[in-house]
C-alpha cells in the first residue's frame, strides 16, 4: 500500500502508512464501537489502493460468470459487418523501431483490409480536458512521462511505442494520422470526443439493422453495453474478443439474443450496475467480492429495488447515496436496512473474536463517508453508459481536479478521530520511558510517525542504546 500518506495530527501534517492507525488502535484495544464510523486509516482499503488509485477489479471475471458452454457460437457467416475497438486495434500491431511513421500506418490498415472485409473503426479521444479515466490511463501507463512528438508520415519512430502513446497529445495525433490512412483505404472511422465504448456498442447496434455484426473487442465494458442496448435488433450482433497469437482455444463467440434470453430481462435491464457497483475502469472493485456475487444479487427484490434507482435519470444524490450503501451492505452479505457502519462494526468483531491473526483493515466494508463516494461515481458511470447526452459535473459526483487530473475522491472526513490520531505519535524528548509517553501509555510502541524518537527509543522493538541521547 502507498507509504507516502499524511495526517493532520495537531495542526501538524505528519507522515504515516496507510495502516499505521488502524494496526496501532487493534494493538492499544480502543473501544471499536466508538471509531469504526471512521476508515482508520488514510484511504478507504476496501476501495483504494493509495489515496488517489482505485482498487482494481479483473473484469473478465463478470463474463466468466455469464457464460455458459450453450452460448458459444461459431458466428454469422455471408455478409458481415466489423465494428473495431480502435482502442484494442492500437495494440495489435508492434511498432519497430526505425521505420516511418508511414510504414506503421501501412500495417494498421492491411491487417484491417485483410482481417475483416467489410469494417468501421471507433477511436476514443484524448483531447478534451481531463475525464474519469485519467487515473486508469495514469495507472495503466506505469506513469511513464513522455513528452509530445510532431511527426510526419516520413520521418522514422525514435521512441518506444509504450512511452510515445502514453502521452494523450502523441495518442491524439496518431489516431487522427491513422485514422486519414484507414479512411483513404475504404474504411469507416468514427473519433469519439472521449471515451468510445458508449459509441462501439451503438455502432454495432446501428449496424445490426442492416446486416449480422461482430463487435471485435477486448473489453468486458463492450459486451456489458451490448447486452445492455441491443435490445431491439433486426440482424444478430456477436461480440468476440480478437484471437491472441498464443492463444491454445480460439476466444469466445457471443451471441447477444441467445445471451439476453439466457440471463433475462432484470439482468440485463440492470447490466450497467451490476458491472460498475463491483469496479469498472472509473469505479471501486470493493476487496474480496465477485463479479458473480452481484448477478446472484439480483434475485433479491431488495437488491433489484437499489439497482433501479440508478437506472433513474432524474434520481438525487441522497436517493443514490442510500441505495448505494444499501447495495453494498447486500453485496457485503448485511441484513436488509441494516447501516454499512454496523456491518463494518459486526464484520470487524466477528472477524476479531474468531482468529488470532492479525485483521487487515482492506476486508472491512468501507465506511458510510467512503461508500457515498462510490455510490455516487457509479451512478455517473452507469447514467454514461446509457445515454451519449447527459447532463451531469462529475465533479459533482465524487470526482475533483488535482492538477491537470480528474482523480476519484476518497472520502472527506479525518481517517480517526483527533484523540485518536494523537494516539498514533508521541513526542517525548528523553527516550519514552515512562507513562508521559503516549504510546506507551497505550500500549502500543512508538514508531516513525513519532514527533522526536521516530521509534528508536525505549519504547519500541528496536534496539536502542540511551547513550544516543547524550550526543
Amino acid at each position: 500500500m502507498d507509504t507516502k500518506s499524511t495526517v493532520k495530527i495537531s495542526g501538524e501534517i505528519v507522515p504515516v502508512d496507510p495502516n499505521l492507525i488502524f494496526q496501532r488502535l487493534v494493538t492499544a484495544g480502543v473501544d471499536s464501537s466508538s471509531i469504526m464510523n471512521y476508515e482508520l486509516c488514510t484511504f478507504p482499503p476496501a476501495l483504494f489502493a493509495s489515496r488517489v488509485a482505485l482498487r482494481t477489479s479483473n473484469k473478465a471475471t463478470l463474463a466468466q460468470a455469464m457464460w455458459s458452454d450453450g452460448l458459444d457460437n461459431p458466428g454469422p457467416q455471408g455478409d458481415i459487418n466489423y465494428i473495431l475497438d480502435g482502442g484494442a486495434l492500437l495494440h495489435r500491431i508492434p511498432w519497430t523501431f526505425g521505420i516511418t511513421w508511414n510504414d506503421i500506418a501501412h500495417q494498421y490498415v492491411t491487417y484491417v483490409l485483410r482481417r475483416y472485409k467489410r469494417a468501421v473503426v471507433v477511436f476514443d479521444g484524448y483531447l478534451y480536458g481531463p475525464s474519469t479515466k485519467d487515473s486508469t490511463h495514469l495507472r495503466r501507463s506505469n506513469s511513464i512521462m513522455s513528452t509530445a512528438v510532431m511527426f510526419t508520415g516520413e520521418m522514422k519512430l525514435q521512441s518506444r511505442k509504450e512511452e510515445f502513446l502514453a502521452n494523450k497529445e502523441n495518442k491524439q495525433r496518431f489516431i487522427k494520422f491513422l485514422g486519414d490512412k484507414l479512411e483513404r483505404a475504404g474504411v469507416e472511422v468514427i473519433q469519439a470526443a472521449g471515451d468510445a465504448d458508449l459509441s462501439i456498442a451503438k455502432a454495432a447496434v446501428a449496424s445490426s439493422d442492416k446486416c449480422d455484426t461482430i463487435l471485435v473487442g477486448d473489453d468486458t465494458d463492450l459486451l456489458v453495453l451490448l447486452l445492455y442496448h441491443a435490445k431491439d435488433m433486426e440482424f444478430n450482433i456477436f461480440f468476440k474478443p480478437q484471437q491472441k497469437n498464443n492463444a491454445k482455444r480460439p476466444s469466445k463467440c457471443w451471441n447477444i439474443r441467445t445471451t439476453r434470453a439466457k440471463l433475462g430481462n432484470d439482468v440485463c435491464n440492470n447490466i450497467l450496475f451490476i458491472h460498475s457497483i463491483l469496479g469498472c475502469d472509473t469505479t471501486s472493485f470493493p476487496y474480496g467480492i465477485g463479479k458473480r456475487v452481484s448477478l446472484m444479487r439480483m434475485r433479491s427484490p431488495f437488491f433489484k429495488q437499489q439497482a433501479i434507482a440508478f437506472a433513474s435519470d432524474n434520481s438525487c444524490q441522497e436517493r443514490i447515496i442510500e441505495a448505494g450503501e444499501q447495495a453494498l451492505v447486500s453485496l457485503y452479505g448485511g441484513e436488509e436496512g441494516e447501516a454499512i457502519n454496523g456491518l463494518r462494526l459486526r464484520r470487524f468483531c466477528e472477524k476479531t473474536y474468531r482468529k488470532t491473526t492479525p485483521v487487515h483493515p482492506q476486508v472491512l466494508p468501507p465506511t458510510s463517508n467512503a461508500t457515498k463516494y462510490h455510490s455516487l461515481r457509479v451512478y455517473y458511470q452507469v447514467q454514461t453508459w446509457m445515454s451519449e447526452v447527459v447532463d451531469l459535473d462529475p465533479l459533482e459526483w465524487g470526482w475533483e481536479i488535482v492538477g491537470a487530473n480528474m482523480l476519484p475522491i476518497a472520502m472527506d472526513i479525518d481517517p480517526a478521530p483527533q484523540h485518536i490520531l494523537e494516539m498514533i505519535r508521541c513526542n517525548c524528548k528523553s527516550g519514552c520511558y515512562n507513562l508521559r509517553c503516549s504510546c506507551r501509555k497505550n500500549n502500543i510502541e512508538c514508531s516513525l510517525a513519532c514527533g522526536e524518537c521516530r521509534g528508536s527509543c525505549a519504547n519500541s522493538s528496536q534496539v536502542y542504546d540511551p547513550s544516543d541521547d547524550e550526543d
